[in-house]
């Protein structure tokens, strides 16, 4: 779980320093945040965000209720790790 959580911090991170810049840089006159490619990339960016948050929450959820929580660990670890990685 520790693992995912950090490589969900180190996504955050990256989107939270790139989202600012979207729109400070500007091509053929216009920011390239407005650019149709560039939402796309950014929305696909912000779903893969979220859906690691919230593996490495239901695992850690399930580990604090008891539950077993190895296989959704895996899952967020590695999931997270590639998000990280994109």
């Amino acid at each position: 779980i520790g693992i995912g959580a950090q490589m969900l911090g180190i996504a955050q991170g990256a989107m939270d320093a790139t989202m600012p810049y979207l729109f400070e840089r500007k091509q053929f006159g216009t920011a390239i945040g407005e650019f149709q490619g560039m939402q796309h990339q950014y929305a696909q960016a912000a779903v893969d965000i979220a859906a690691a948050r919230l593996l490495v929450y239901n695992a850690a959820r399930r580990k604090e209720a008891g539950m077993t929580f190895v296989k959704e660990a895996a899952m967020a670890k590695l999931y997270a790790s590639q998000v990280a990685e994109r």
